[in-house]
């Protein structure tokens, strides 16, 4: 469970380092430095009326100053007035040379979240995604200058330090090592490094000096919150979110402190609180947005109190959607588990979801994606794929069953390898009660000499769908601050278990597999496994025009005797699948259309004429395809086509004389082609074969729209002939 409410901190913003600024931002910096320090030594000499061109230099009369006589730090404005009010005179003050090279780079760096699966306790079991934000850019850089302010006639000297904010070029802070701003910078500096009690200290001292900046304050206490959260000390991160006033924070933090004490009476008002804010606030990020909903999917599961399966399988559906593969694990734990009942989810959507989490490169998800292949599906060749990835991750249950398939295939020294590398360290025996606990079973392996015996040429005992021994419901690594992979069935603590004496437990010791057939059985004429989506497309297109009067109908080309005018289609094909073989088939395409008349003769001499167009192509098609195997599908579709005129233009080309060159630029409704219009939607229908990934679609189209300029007869546009090959990726 605390793993679950871990995952509202994933993304909480981290800082790294990134490139310095140019040398022509550093010089720039320099001379705006040098330019304040001597208008700051004129203004005390006397000329007042410098304050005006300071304020502008120094990004405002809000620029965080040092006051020297009161030993405070205040607003730029209330210095130079309290230097107007008590030295009416000159005042002379002596500034030091700024030193580019001795300067001090802060870096605010433009970040990209990346995670990869592992752990963060020296455990073996990669199951959380470790949010790793990183710079890839700066977004701005603030560089500081050590300076020393003298007053020579007042025996004062103070060393300062000017912060230039780059990206505004304004000096922010002319302050002291205690400032606020210097105080912050150096907090974020520490929690880059991971220095994180130095960090918070920081962030303390900054939010208790800055009392004008509510924006520099919001994100001491997010940071602050972050810290003591890597740090594993809940009560300070709930401490520092009540100061914050962030209902997040607040929720976030105080939901991780009531889990620790295991009172889920107390949890319970944190968990409200979450679900208000992540329903009503905007600005949350994606990650935090899936860590809520899976927080929230647990807790109206495993509160007894507040149990609403409805609201926890929309939370959790809501963070499957956001492309969380946690989410989707969770959905199958709990559907395989039936710690929510039957019909909450769709037949067959736990299997659903666990494919799709290990298709996000989920670890925890290949092992159990494995043995619904091998021992269901009958399907060894894609079983092995997955016990690979398995075993390549670090798992070491899967480096068990995929030297298990080596060795029956053949590979006997690949294979014994693999089974050898599961026996090194323990991670064997955590994986095993890491999926005992979770799933109820054991994963084919109940115990590190079964492997031993399988090295020595004995034939393993099938210990998949052998109940595992009861397990005290408490997390396997209670105390990891990162993204979790997947709950340990926290509904034991909270309801009783599903089953009882007189029921059949979903996984037992009568089935081979350990999934009983009804939960599990494959739907009818379901997608492949590794179906493709969208591809890039090529293709051949025509149209004709049809025109309709009196009961008779002719069609035509652009010029006499022709019948269509010939295109190239080019396009992003895209081809979702639902259920049953229904799905889409839609996209996006450029057509280009060219024709060109014959040479004609006359009088006045020879000539040609010619046609182009070019358009854009929206299809929405229902689609069923027929997936008889991965290598080959068969499909049929229909639906509406859009046409999008962009451009025709029309051209009568003199050969001897180019003077006499006619050219209509927009042909639509002009005089000479009033029956053609820029807008056009058809009826379309078609066919087409996929082998492996590439595709070959065949269409055609009646149009819907009468172009005709005249109520006496009618004209529509037809794609009397269309076929493209894609290449589906």
């Amino acid at each position: 469970m605390k793993r679950i409410f871990l995952a509202l901190f994933a993304a909480l913003p981290l800082f790294a380092n990134a490139q310095e600024p140019t040398e022509a931002q550093k010089q720039e910096a320099l001379g705006a430095v040098k330019n304040v320090c001597g208008m700051i030594e004129r203004y005390f000499g006397g000329e007042r009326l410098l304050d005006t061109q300071l304020y502008e230099a120094m990004g405002g009369r809000g620029t965080a100053f040092f006051n020297d006589f009161t030993g405070e730090e205040e607003q730029a404005v209330s210095f130079f007035m309290y230097v107007q009010k008590h030295y009416k005179g000159a005042l002379q003050t002596e500034i030091s040379a700024p030193d580019l090279a001795k300067c001090k780079i802060y870096v605010e760096p433009t970040l990209t979240v990346n995670t990869h699966w592992g752990n963060v306790d020296g455990s073996a079991i990669n199951e959380v995604a470790i949010a790793d934000i990183n710079a890839v850019g700066a977004s701005n850089y603030y560089i500081v200058f050590d300076v020393v302010q003298n007053y020579p006639t007042l025996r004062i000297s103070t060393p300062k330090k000017i912060v230039y904010d780059v990206l505004h070029k304004k000096i922010t802070a002319v302050i002291t090592d205690n400032g606020a701003y210097i105080n912050f910078l150096n907090a974020v500096e520490a929690f880059s490094e991971k220095d994180y009690q130095t960090a918070i200290s920081l962030f303390e001292v900054s939010i208790q000096k800055e009392r004008n900046d509510e924006s520099l304050q919001k994100r001491c206490y997010l940071l602050a919150v972050s810290a003591a959260m890597y740090m594993n000390d809940f009560k300070k991160a709930f401490k520092l979110a009540e100061l914050s006033k962030d209902d997040f924070l607040i929720a976030c933090s105080g939901m991780m402190v009531e889990t620790e004490n295991g009172d889920w009476n107390k949890i319970a008002p944190y968990a409200l609180l979450l679900e208000k804010v992540v329903n009503s606030q905007s600005d949350l990020n994606v990650f935090q947005k899936c860590g809520a909903y899976m927080s929230l999917g647990t807790f109206f599961v495993a509160s007894s109190q507040y149990q609403d399966y409805a609201k926890a399988v929309s939370y959790l559906e809501k963070a499957s959607a956001l492309g969380s593969a946690e989410a989707k694990f969770l959905i199958f734990v709990f559907s395989h588990n039936e710690d929510i009942p039957d019909g909450m989810f769709a037949d067959d959507e736990g299997i659903k979801r666990l494919f799709e989490a290990a298709e996000l490169g989920y670890p925890p998800a290949f092992v159990i994606s494995g043995i619904v292949e091998e021992k269901i599906r009958n399907n060894n060749q894609q079983a092995m794929k997955w016990y690979e990835k398995a075993a390549k991750s670090g798992n070491s249950v899967g480096m068990v069953h995929y030297g298990r398939l080596l060795v029956e295939s053949g590979k006997s020294a690949e294979g014994k390898s693999w089974l050898r590398k599961s026996l090194e360290g323990d991670g064997l025996e955590q994986q095993i009660e890491y999926y005992a606990m979770i799933l109820n079973m054991y994963p084919f392996v109940k115990s590190r000499q079964e492997v031993v015996d399988m090295l020595d040429g004995k034939t393993p005992t099938d210990g998949i769908g052998e109940t595992a021994v009861a397990q005290p419901a408490q997390p396997v690594h209670p105390t990891q601050p990162a993204l979790p992979v997947a709950p340990v069935r926290p509904v034991q603590s909270a309801k009783p278990p599903v089953t009882s004496a007189t029921q059949t437990p979903s996984v037992g010791v009568s089935t081979s597999s350990g999934y009983s057939s009804r939960r599990y059985r494959r739907p009818f004429n379901p997608p492949v496994d590794d179906y493709k989506i969208a591809g890039l497309s090529v293709g051949y297109v025509s149209k004709q025009w049809q025109a309709k009067a009196g009961g008779e109908s002719i069609k035509y080309g652009i010029w006499e005797d022709s019948k269509r005018m010939n295109g190239l289609q080019v396009g992003v094909r895209v081809e979702p699948q639902f259920k049953f073989g229904f799905g889409l088939n839609t996209g996006l395409f450029y057509e280009f259309y060219y024709t060109r008349g014959e040479t004609l003769s006359d009088d006045y001499g020879e000539y040609h004429e010619d046609v182009m167009e070019h358009s854009l192509y929206l299809p929405v098609h229902l689609e069923y395809r027929l997936n008889f195997s991965e290598a080959f599908q068969l499909f049929f579709f229909g639906g509406i086509g859009l046409d999008c005129g962009l451009a025709a233009s029309y051209r009568m080309i003199d050969e001897n004389d180019h003077n006499y060159d006619v050219t209509v630029d927009d042909v639509y409704g002009s005089d000479m082609f009033p029956d053609w219009k820029r807008f056009n939607a058809s009826l379309e229908y078609g066919a087409g074969i996929r082998i492996y990934m590439v595709q070959l679609n065949f269409a055609a189209s009646k149009g819907l729209v009468n172009m005709s300029s005249s109520d006496e007869y009618s004209v529509y546009q037809n794609k009397d002939m269309a076929f493209s090959l894609s290449y589906m990726f």
